[in-house]
């Protein structure tokens, strides 16, 4: 199920071919996915290991006692809930996975308390302004690759992508590893961008039976169909003057 979703000979350079329950697992999960009728899943290009000698491993009885999450108590207060100061649902599900699966490396929690270090020194507003016109990217990714997103939803695709210019400028202009890193990660897809900018309304509706999505000057058929319904009474006009 893998190799044919994957289009591989093998699954060694996913680094799982000698776990069999590694790889029972994710067949499991792309098995229930088909049988769910999920049948565009181009956007799943990647198998990911999670490397135990990398992490902290914790039992779901431990991370129940340690309220990370959630709480037998009503009302409880959790780890989570006091430390989330996200400000996109990327974040939080980010912190998510760093609180389920702390580091062991010293080296690799340096490098993450040295990006958190530089910004407690710096004005972050307009950084975080920009953060936050990105929303869930990830989300928004997922409906693409599944044709389920709506116009509205590709508008904010477009303003996420816009966003990500100046985030990443602004980290490789920052001198610290850990971000000038993470800035040769980020890509604005200047091409999707820029084609969503010039073919799609900025009021674009959530459904596109409902009309006005396309920009003027797009499509010659469309607009001349936009003419007629807008301005019928002139054509009938000219109509009448052209037969008398």
């Amino acid at each position: 199920k893998l190799i044919s979703h994957f289009g591989t000979l093998s699954l060694k350079g996913f680094g799982v071919d000698d776990l069999p329950s590694a790889v029972i697992a994710a067949g499991a999960a792309m098995h229930y996915l088909s049988e769910t009728h999920h049948h565009h899943l181009n956007h799943i290009v990647n198998l990911q290991r999670i490397e135990a000698t990398n992490h902290v491993w914790m039992d779901r009885f431990t991370i129940r006692n340690l309220e990370l999450f959630q709480s037998v108590s009503q009302g409880a207060i959790t780890l989570m809930d006091i430390i989330d100061y996200t400000i996109t649902p990327m974040g939080s599900r980010m912190l998510k996975r760093w609180l389920a699966f702390p580091l062991k490396e010293p080296k690799k929690i340096e490098e993450r308390l040295s990006a958190v270090d530089f910004f407690i020194d710096i004005d972050t507003h307009d950084l975080v302004k920009h953060i936050k016109e990105i929303g869930d990217l990830e989300r928004l990714i997922t409906k693409v690759a599944t044709s389920r997103i709506n116009p509205r939803e590709v508008v904010a695709l477009k303003r996420a992508l816009i966003a990500i210019g100046p985030i990443k400028e602004f980290c490789e202009s920052c001198n610290n590893k850990t971000l000038t890193q993470l800035a040769s990660k980020l890509n604005s897809c200047d091409i999707i961008k820029e084609r969503i900018q010039m073919e799609i309304n900025d009021d674009a509706p959530l459904t596109i039976s409902k009309g006005n999505v396309i920009l003027s000057g797009v499509n010659t058929e469309l607009d001349e169909l936009r003419s007629l319904a807008k301005d019928s009474h002139h054509h009938l006009q000219e109509i009448l003057e052209r037969e008398t």
